[in-house]
C-alpha cells in the first residue's frame, strides 16, 4: 500500500495577490535562502478501514511522526541525512463501518504507521514502515445476526511521501489553497491530506 501526498508547491504562488497582502521583507528573506531546515510534524486523525473485514470494521486512530531535514531550495535536494521520530498510535474507538452491528473488538495494539526509515523521493522525502493490525473480532453476518468472525494479526507495508514545500508559503495569504493554513505568526504552515495534517516549520541554514 502506498499513499502519496501530492501537493502542488507552486499552487499558492500562482494566485495573484496585491503587494499589501505580502510581507515584502519576509519574501526577500526566503528568496535569498539557499538551504532551509524543515521540522515537519505529521498528525493523523481519521478512520481506517480494516482491509480484511470486507467493509464491516473501521479503526478511528491518531498517530504522530516528526521529520527533520535540511533542504537545498535551489537544487530541490536533501542535504545530508533526514531523520525522524515516531510516536505510538492511539485508538479512539472502532466502528462497524457499513454494518449496523456492534463495533469490532481488537485483541492487541493497533499501530497506524510504524516508521522504519526515511529517505529521498522525487517529490521530497519518503517514510517507509508498516501498519500493524492486531487480532480482531468483526461482524460479518449483517444485518441478519451481526455474528462475528476472528481475524488474525498482520502487518501491512505502507509509505508516506511528504512533499517538500517552498518556504515562500509563509508569506502567502490564507485562502489561496483550501488545504493549506499559514499560522498567524507566519512561522509555520500546515497542509492537510488523507487524514494527515503536515505542519512545516522552516528555518534558514544559509
Amino acid at each position: 500500500m502506498r499513499t502519496v501526498m501530492v501537493v502542488m508547491a507552486g499552487l499558492a504562488l500562482a494566485v495573484t495577490v496585491s503587494a499589501q497582502q505580502i510581507d515584502m521583507a519576509a519574501m526577500a528573506k526566503w528568496q535569498n535562502a539557499q538551504v532551509v531546515h524543515y521540522r515537519i510534524v505529521g498528525a493523523f486523525d481519521a478512520a481506517v478501514p480494516h482491509p480484511k473485514s470486507g467493509g464491516t470494521a473501521e479503526i478511528v486512530a491518531t498517530d504522530r511522526v516528526t521529520v527533520d531535514v535540511d533542504w537545498d531550495v535551489r537544487r530541490s535536494a536533501i542535504v545530508g541525512q533526514a531523520t525522524f521520530t515516531d510516536a505510538a498510535s492511539t485508538v479512539a474507538r472502532t466502528t462497524p463501518g457499513a454494518a449496523k452491528c456492534p463495533p469490532p473488538t481488537l485483541s492487541g495494539t493497533y499501530e497506524h504507521f510504524s516508521v522504519a526509515s526515511v529517505g529521498p523521493h522525487p517529490s521530497g522525502v519518503e517514510l517507509k514502515g508498516v501498519r500493524k493490525f492486531p487480532a480482531a473480532a468483526v461482524p460479518y453476518e449483517w444485518p441478519a445476526t451481526c455474528a462475528t468472525k476472528s481475524l488474525p494479526a498482520f502487518d501491512e507495508p505502507v509509505s508516506e511521501v511528504v512533499a517538500m514545500m517552498s518556504p515562500m508559503m509563509l508569506v502567502m495569504p490564507n485562502g489561496a489553497n483550501p488545504n493549506m493554513v499559514v499560522a498567524a505568526d507566519r512561522k509555520s504552515f500546515t497542509i492537510k491530506s488523507k487524514g494527515w495534517s503536515w505542519t512545516y516549520t522552516p528555518t534558514i541554514v544559509k
